[in-house]
């Protein structure tokens, strides 16, 4: 009889351990929205994309990367405002920081900026700084945005079929669309060859440094324009300075 107790007791010990440990693993599954998903750190400023889609940043602030309509530094998070400032950044789903400036990508492909305007770097047109998002102004042959990257004053996005488009600061080339000319309006990049107007596509992966950009196409090639010197394009036979992709030795 005692074994038999002895048992029961042990049975209903574990099972009460068991329940435990599941109701702290369901817990912790379960999100109250705060927790952030992603980072994205610039030049003295991060950016923060929380699990209810909402934005945050914290850091320097005086040409308006904090994006929370202020010019004062702020060390901790503060939410990022709406277009216009009157309400909050909802429904994101990616950030993107570059030296002076954020980018925040919504669930609806489009693509909104902050800070500096310097360049074009917002992309929407104009040179002014904001310290409030605007909607960069994406073409409307683009179609939605489905991938965001910055450089240090120039921006990167990946259309859902694939084709790129590119804006802000254009030395060296790093917007790939043949020229030097710096661009507030985002523009095609373009491929290589002739006819000089066909757009680069077939892109599933893109990356902006500081004079250069990259792209992984389906095929799993690297493509990389702008400033080569120190070897950043991947591809000795090219010249200092190249204004459209060309492929990365494998």
């Amino acid at each position: 009889m005692k074994k038999r107790i002895n048992k029961l007791v042990c049975f209903i010990l574990c099972f009460a351990m068991a329940i435990s440990v599941l109701t702290v693993t369901t817990s912790a599954l379960v999100s109250d929205g705060t927790e952030p998903i992603s980072v994205a750190a610039g030049g003295n400023f991060t950016v923060a994309l929380r699990f209810d889609g909402t934005v945050w940043a914290w850091g320097q602030n005086n040409l308006g990367q904090l994006g929370n309509a202020s010019n004062t530094a702020s060390n901790t998070p503060v939410q990022v405002r709406s277009v216009g400032g009157t309400g909050y950044l909802t429904s994101i789903v990616a950030i993107a920081a570059g030296q002076d400036f954020a980018l925040a990508l919504g669930n609806d492909g489009r693509v909104f900026a902050w800070g500096n305007g310097a360049e074009g770097r917002l992309g929407n047109g104009l040179l002014a700084n904001n310290n409030t998002p605007v909607q960069v102004s994406i073409p409307a042959t683009a179609g939605a945005i489905v991938e965001i990257a910055a450089g240090t004053a120039h921006s990167i996005a990946r259309t859902s079929d694939g084709r790129l488009v590119a804006w802000g600061n254009n030395g060296n080339a790093r917007l790939g669309d043949g020229t030097l000319t710096n661009r507030p309006i985002p523009v095609f990049v373009l491929e290589r060859g002739l006819p000089a107007n066909i757009h680069f596509e077939n892109v599933i992966g893109i990356a902006a440094g500081d004079a250069h950009s990259v792209a992984l196409r389906a095929d799993g090639t690297v493509w990389a324009w702008g400033n080569s010197a120190n070897g950043r394009l991947g591809n000795p036979s090219v010249p200092a300075v190249v204004g459209r992709p060309e492929p990365v030795y494998s």
